[in-house]
């Protein structure tokens, strides 16, 4: 289940979310975007705002061990 990241796992995760969002970029960029977390796949995803009131979708992720 994805949830917001706090402020802290924004500075701890800094690099995974810079990860994710690079992915992100290269598919959908100039969309809206935002960083999630999923602590039971201990992923980092990148969610865009999709067009027409289709919502966030997810477009990227990085394991949290990954990086």
């Amino acid at each position: 289940m994805l949830r917001k990241l706090t402020e802290e796992e924004k500075v701890k995760y800094k690099f995974q979310i810079e990860v994710s969002r690079k992915i992100a970029d290269s598919y959908v960029f100039g969309y809206k975007k935002k960083e999630m977390i999923n602590e039971e796949e201990k992923t980092i995803h990148t969610l865009a705002k999709g067009e027409q009131g289709v919502g966030w979708l997810k477009v990227a992720h990085c394991l949290i061990d990954q990086a």
